[in-house]
């Protein structure tokens, strides 16, 4: 399955970015691109983590997702926003989540009479990072849909940190952070729920979600193309081939032309469906210690490490041992 997720969302990101800093030359187009078209979840991996790494804070996601309102789910945003209660928009949030991403599924737990709201990652490669902004953006979202904030009692989060970025967690979500945990959540009083959206709109309710399952069986049965070019062109790149324009175009069964086209309407070129498989993937690898740059850079196509140390400095501002040293690792040769 290929896992996507808005424009909207992703420029939301790069905003947040600017505002921070500056952003990777490889994320610039996305900044002029509309929000109705969808990017691979790998791109917002590798984006995610430069961001953190450049602007050297573990906390980035985090505050990226905080930052957030209902605005950045775009229509399923809408309906959340205009829903009678907070029980139903977080229903609406969770039923149609697809309509904004599937790069993970959402749902809720009753435990000791408390209620968690948890987030399950769909790919296995997705950043701790990543995991922080959508627990932050359902905490905003929950928020200001009710005009009141969400009253946690805990933050429940897979991975552990190290005491001190431990506590910049805490100070930002205002409660107890327990790291090690099974999965990602929310944690607060159920009656919360019964909280009234402060935009309810009844009839608009009823039309936006008429409209929520007619693209939801849309987008069931409609292939995304640009999706599969560039699901196709990743998986070319990780079995060691990096493909031609000609060889994507012969998978997809198009004449190199008409893909060409096609990219043209998508406003891409396939040169760009490269660059951005290379640049999720060599963000990806070289999180791996055991991968070194000079292995990196032949699984991408570079004639030589240099090669490949010019491209990574044009997609992300920095060399791929600088990127190393801000996520912490040492530099691998």
């Amino acid at each position: 399955m290929t896992h996507h997720l808005s424009g909207a969302y992703l420029k939301r990101l790069l905003q947040f970015g600017q505002q921070s800093g500056s952003v990777p030359a490889m994320a610039r187009p996305f900044m002029q691109g509309h929000s109705g078209q969808r990017v691979h979840v790998n791109l917002l991996c590798a984006l995610m983590d430069s961001l953190c790494a450049q602007h050297a804070d573990a906390t980035f996601g985090l505050r990226f997702g905080l930052s957030l309102d209902t605005h950045a789910f775009g229509f399923l945003g809408y309906l959340a926003q205009v829903a009678p209660d907070l029980r139903r928009a977080m229903d609406m949030l969770i039923r149609y989540e697809v309509l904004a991403s599937s790069a993970g599924s959402a749902r809720f737990h009753q435990q000791d009479q408390l209620c968690h709201l948890q987030w399950h990652p769909h790919v296995a490669e997705i950043s701790a990072s990543v995991s922080d902004a959508f627990l932050g953006g359902w905490y905003a979202c929950a928020s200001q849909i009710t005009g009141r904030q969400l009253p946690l009692t805990a933050v429940h989060r897979r991975q552990t940190l190290p005491t001190d970025i431990l506590r910049r967690y805490e100070t930002l979500w205002q409660t107890t952070v327990v790291t090690g945990q099974k999965y990602d959540a929310l944690v607060f009083d159920p009656e919360f729920l019964s909280t009234p959206s402060q935009f309810a709109d009844p009839v608009m309710y009823e039309t936006l979600l008429q409209e929520s399952e007619r693209l939801k069986r849309l987008l069931s049965h409609q292939s995304d193309m640009m999706m599969h070019i560039q699901t196709l062109t990743i998986a070319a790149i990780r079995q060691g081939d990096v493909p031609s324009l000609k060889d994507i175009a012969a998978q997809l069964e198009l004449q190199p032309f008409k893909l060409q086209r096609l990219l043209k309407t998508h406003n891409s070129t396939f040169s760009r469906v490269l660059d951005e498989a290379k640049y999720s993937l060599a963000c990806e690898w070289l999180a791996h210690a055991g991968m070194s740059l000079s292995g990196i850079s032949e699984r991408l196509g570079f004639s030589e490490p240099s090669a490949f140390s010019r491209a990574f400095k044009r997609w992300s501002t920095m060399q791929p041992n600088q990127y190393r040293h801000q996520i912490g690792l040492e530099p691998k040769h």
